[in-house]
This record gives C-alpha cells, sequence and structure tokens, in this order.
C-alpha cells in the first residue's frame, strides 16, 4: 500500500475548501495525509476549519488520516503553494502525491481507482469533469467526454492528463523533476510541470474510472488581427498568463511564430482596447517570458 499525501492549495474560498476537504476524507481509500496550503486568505479559512474540527494545536490536526493546515505568510498563488505543500509531502516521505485546487472534487472512488496503476506509471491523472455539467469534461484538453472514453483501452488513456486537477504524482517522479516553479504564481504553472515531465521522459495516463469533479473552463478571449486571445479583466492576471506561456514556449517557437504572438497582442490592447497601459503590460509579460524574468508582478498588483 502506497503512502499517499494529498494537497490542496487554497485562498479565500472556504465553502469550496470544505466540499474539497470532505470529499477527499470521504475517499474509499483514504490518503495517509492531508495538506492543505492556505495563501494566507482573509475569509477566515483558518477560523472555519477550526470550527468545524479540523484544527488541532499547532498545524497537525488530529484526525485519519492525518491533516496538516500550512498557512503562508503571503498570497504566494497556485504555483507557490503547490511548491510549498508538495515540497512538504515529499520531505515527509510521501510515495506519491495527489494534489488539487480548492474546487476541484474528487469523486469516492478517484484515488481508489488510481492508486493500482502506481505500480506501472509515475504520472496518473483522473478524468476532469465539469462540477455543473457531469456530461461534459471541465476542460476542451481532449475533445468530448464520449469521444475520450472512447479512447480508453483497459480503462486508461495513453498521453493525457489535465495538470494539478487531481493527479497522482509518484515520489520517483518527484524526485527527478523537482517541485512546480513558485515564481510562476499562477497559470502556467502547471503546463510548465506538465513539459518538464514529459521531457524527462514521465508519460501520463488518466484513469477513466477515476473522477474529478471541476469549474469548467472560465478563460475569456477576445478576438484580434490575426486570431483569438486569452484575455482578463485584471492586469496582472494577463501578465501572469502571457509571461508564464511565453517562458514556457520560448525555446521551441520560430522567431516567426514570436513575432506573430506579438503583433496579434499588441494590435488588440492598442488599436482595439486603446489603452496604452494595458499595450505595456503586454509588452514586458512577452519581454520577461522571453528572459525568464519573475521579479516585475508586484508592479502589476499593486
Amino acid at each position: 500500500m502506497n503512502k499517499i499525501a494529498c494537497v490542496i492549495v487554497t485562498y479565500n474560498r472556504k465553502d469550496d475548501l470544505l466540499i474539497c476537504l470532505r470529499a477527499v476524507l470521504g475517499q474509499s481509500e483514504l490518503p495517509s495525509s492531508v495538506y492543505i496550503v492556505d495563501n494566507a486568505s482573509t475569509d477566515g479559512t483558518g477560523e472555519m476549519l477550526a470550527e468545524m474540527g479540523y484544527m488541532g494545536n499547532g498545524d497537525t490536526m488530529p484526525a485519519d488520516p492525518e491533516l496538516h493546515y500550512l498557512r503562508m505568510n503571503e498570497n504566494i498563488g497556485g504555483a507557490g503553494g503547490f511548491y510549498e505543500g508538495m515540497k512538504a509531502a515529499y520531505n515527509a516521505g510521501a510515495e506519491a502525491i495527489w494534489v488539487m485546487d480548492d474546487d476541484g472534487v474528487p469523486e469516492a472512488t478517484c484515488l481508489e481507482a488510481m492508486r493500482p496503476h502506481l505500480s506501472n506509471y509515475d504520472y496518473i491523472a483522473p478524468m476532469v469533469i465539469d462540477v455543473k455539467d457531469h456530461s461534459r469534461l471541465a476542460f476542451e484538453y481532449c475533445g468530448e467526454k464520449q469521444e475520450f472514453m472512447q479512447r480508453a483501452v483497459d480503462g486508461l488513456v495513453q498521453g493525457v492528463a489535465c495538470p494539478f486537477n487531481g493527479i497522482l504524482y509518484s515520489r520517483r517522479l518527484v524526485e527527478t523533476i523537482g517541485f512546480p516553479k513558485k515564481e510562476m504564481f499562477i497559470w502556467g504553472d502547471e503546463e510548465n510541470y506538465n513539459m518538464r515531465a514529459l521531457k524527462a521522459g514521465f508519460r501520463p495516463v488518466t484513469v477513466v474510472a477515476a473522477v474529478h469533479r471541476h469549474p469548467a473552463n472560465r478563460v475569456m478571449t477576445a478576438p484580434s488581427l490575426l486570431g483569438p486571445i486569452d484575455i482578463s479583466q485584471q492586469m496582472w492576471r494577463s501578465y501572469c498568463r502571457y509571461r508564464n506561456a511565453m517562458y514556457n514556449h520560448r525555446d521551441e517557437m520560430t522567431l516567426l511564430g514570436k513575432t506573430y504572438v506579438f503583433i496579434n497582442h499588441v494590435w488588440y490592447y492598442l488599436i482595439v482596447k486603446h489603452s496604452l497601459g494595458w499595450t505595456f503590460c503586454y509588452i514586458n509579460a512577452f519581454i520577461d517570458g522571453l528572459r525568464g524574468d519573475f521579479t516585475r508582478l508586484n508592479r502589476y498588483k499593486k
């Protein structure tokens, strides 16, 4: 029996966290430990956990499985949260680490369905479905749900995963590629971890009997000169998205591809949105991604 640690990253979503935590603690096969990484929430997350009886003295909650509450001094983003949680679980000797956001809800047999495959795989994913519409996948990473399920052979779809959404990583994988890149803060850190795993030779596999519910993809898009682009209503979020995307793909993109992306985004913000502020935000994100510079985020979070 593998010693599995569950890592849940949360920030100001105490109601979602409670649903997620109850789902984890209601598994037909329980993890050996649970690490709740709280990114300095201001909505009373810690107080709620105490009131619900999940917290004991210090950071360890007296329960089976053993629960740990790791409160950060500041919001270090999803990337930082997964870094800290996975590091704590790894250092405690976990043989596998099961990771998720606070708004994910694993079905009762999710871990039970994935656990046996640790003998053959290091990168095991559940099927991630829309929390509101169970007939659809939550993300458009592999087509329609029924078509996806038809691709399964012996209950497995090879080469596919939805990173950080209920993923089960082996200790060997974490030991080989390390922890998530915490400097990325949000958006793109899961893709970066997936790319590093693939580069190291770890091929993902999705277990269709393991189901993880999650809100559907909420990325907004806007038409631009050369095609639609992903946008956000908050400048700092867009900065993270653009910087991290460029960082992740800078080595594989040709000069023509980089030029195409640059013109498409600058056109939208300068000509369509008529905003020098947003235009320079994108330009800075583009340059910082190319350079691998992660020091400028606070300028946009103020």
